[in-house]
């Protein structure tokens, strides 16, 4: 005996799998941010040695 319409179950799927993009995009979205901000601060250290043996 079905209960609810195959709409409401196609629409639900739907709206899950748009979720879960939605999801996965946000992550990978903070993750290359973190990725960035982290080679940022290499690159900063890298010019810091050399100019600091420069001046040496």
């Amino acid at each position: 005996m079905m209960t609810g319409s195959p709409w409401t179950a196609s629409l639900i799927g739907v709206g899950g799998i748009l979720l879960g993009i939605a999801a996965k995009w946000a992550v990978d979205l903070h993750t290359e941010r973190n990725r960035r901000a982290l080679e940022d601060g290499r690159r900063f250290m890298a010019e810091k040695q050399v100019a600091y043996a420069e001046i040496l």
